[in-house]
């Protein structure tokens, strides 16, 4: 199984930055929850760990590692 792993991962749009370097790491068979006010990026982050929306720093990404 793999864990998820943020490293300094950031995302802008122009001059709003939305996720300013954030790291974490998710374990498998772990439930987390992530809660915010409306707006505050919580789709964002998602996006950008999955891949589907590029980060800011692309060398940066959400990646997995081998547990």
């Amino acid at each position: 199984m793999n864990q998820i792993i943020l490293h300094e991962m950031s995302k802008s749009f122009g001059k709003k930055n939305v996720i300013k370097a954030q790291n974490a790491c998710f374990s498998p068979g772990q439930i987390y929850g992530i809660v915010g006010q409306n707006g505050c990026g919580k789709t964002v982050l998602f996006k950008c760990m999955s891949g589907l929306m590029p980060t800011t720093r692309p060398k940066r990404r959400a990646r997995t590692a081998a547990l």
